[in-house]
């Protein structure tokens, strides 16, 4: 299976996340998905807020990660966050594969949506 990228909510939550992320990325790889994860690439991050600037390049760094995988994979709460936001946007616009990971389920991201409509 092609590699897959992971993106969700990291600024303004605690640890940045993290523990969502690790969990979501033992899930994926449990179901033998291929997972690139940001929390994976900057473990630094964990414990401590970017600047602008840091975030901005950390942004450059992982949307350059996305373009190298056949898809994203949505963390809930991946709508309420810009850098995810514009990590699925670049998905949809150059037709990558979209999914959503909801309770521990892939889901493709057109029935996904509806999902989150009536959630």
């Amino acid at each position: 299976m092609s590699k897959w990228y992971l993106a969700g909510p990291m600024s303004g939550i605690e640890k940045h996340n993290y523990p969502a992320f690790t969990a979501a990325c033992i899930r994926l790889r449990e179901l033998e998905w291929d997972i690139l994860s940001p929390h994976e690439e900057h473990p630094f991050m964990e414990n401590r807020d970017a600047t602008q600037e840091e975030w901005q390049a950390l942004l450059r760094e992982d949307v350059r990660l996305l373009l190298d995988c056949q898809g994203i994979i949505l963390l809930p709460g991946w709508s309420k966050s810009k850098g995810a936001q514009l990590e699925y946007y670049v998905a949809m616009k150059l037709g990558m594969g979209v999914k959503l990971l909801i309770d521990g389920i892939v889901i493709d991201m057109p029935m996904a949506d509806t999902l989150v409509r009536y959630r």
